[in-house]
């Protein structure tokens, strides 16, 4: 079963009702995100169903090393040049006061390098600037400012829930999840200071709400997760789509029939391969396969 924040935090009709954070399940991996030289992935898991913490481990699953072990909600970890970024914030209707701490893959050196009130943060290519969300979910604002959180500009006014923002390749463009007065979700793009933003995907209800981008290495594709959510645990299906950012075009990856779960994708640096979390075994772990959604094998080995 999917770790409850990661269902929950990206679920509009509960996002707003939600004023604490709810008991995370155990899983073995979640939120995976390539490095940017393929190296490793970090992500985040569970093994005592009390609090999620960043990990990193090499490419090929080995060498698993635990970065933090914290007491509050840990957000997903993002790569911040050869570091880790990860943070520990507060999960509820606001956002608040957030460390952004980066660390070695080894665990040494680790070094707050901003405070800032919000939540989602995306680093830019360069390592220069930081995109971000805050305020309360359903008016939240997206933010970008200077890495050391000074100079913040908004580039949303908050109209609409725009979330789950990634920057392209060279930095110009975001992809974001865009929620709508109906509650419909879709991804779109936007310039990267708020303008110019255009709805990319028009999924159906039966194809699920699409949601988490990540831009291929070469920024003409995004690859999304949809899936298709209730609280009856066992109707949860959701698979890795691939659409490519100039026409809307989507391509289902590894379609199944099956009530599990695969989420949250991220590129390898070669275009060739996809890290993503899945529930395949029946507990969420992170997974790898090819481009066209063959070859999946599972990288994490922890087992409750």
């Amino acid at each position: 079963m999917l770790r409850r924040f990661v269902l929950l935090a990206f679920t509009p009709a509960v996002l707003a009702a939600q004023s604490a954070r709810p008991a995370p399940a155990n899983t073995g991996g979640a939120l995976p995100v390539v490095s940017p030289d393929g190296q490793y992935v970090a992500y985040n898991a569970t093994r005592d169903r009390a609090q999620g913490d960043t990990y990193v481990m090499k490419a090929d699953g080995t060498g698993e090393v635990q970065l933090t072990r914290t007491t509050s909600y840990e957000g997903a970890p993002v790569w911040f040049g050869k570091q880790v970024l990860t943070y520990s914030g507060t999960f509820g209707p606001t956002s608040g006061a957030t460390a952004l701490i980066a660390i070695n893959p080894d665990g040494s050196g680790a070094k707050t390098i901003a405070t800032i009130d919000g939540r989602e943060f995306k680093p830019s290519p360069d390592g220069k600037q930081v995109a971000y969300s805050s305020g309360p979910w359903q008016s939240a604002k997206m933010y970008v400012a200077n890495i050391d959180g000074s100079n913040a500009q908004a580039i949303t006014d908050g109209s609409k829930m725009i979330f789950n923002a990634v920057w392209s390749p060279d930095g110009k463009r975001l992809a974001v999840a865009i929620t709508d007065s109906s509650r419909d979700m879709q991804v779109g793009v936007m310039n990267a200071d708020g303008s110019s933003l255009r709805v990319l995907t028009k999924f159906s209800k039966d194809d699920g709400n699409p949601q988490w981008p990540s831009w291929s290495p070469d920024g003409k594709t995004l690859a999304v997760q949809a899936g298709k959510y209730s609280r009856n645990q066992p109707e949860n299906t959701a698979h890795i789509w691939l659409v490519d950012v100039a026409s809307g075009r989507a391509t289902k990856l590894a379609a199944h029939d099956a009530n599990y779960l695969d989420e949250t994708p991220s590129w390898f640096p070669d275009g060739k391969r996809i890290a993503f979390q899945s529930n395949r075994t029946g507990v969420m772990h992170v997974w790898v396969m090819n481009a066209d959604g063959t070859g999946a094998r599972q990288l994490t080995s922890w087992r409750p």
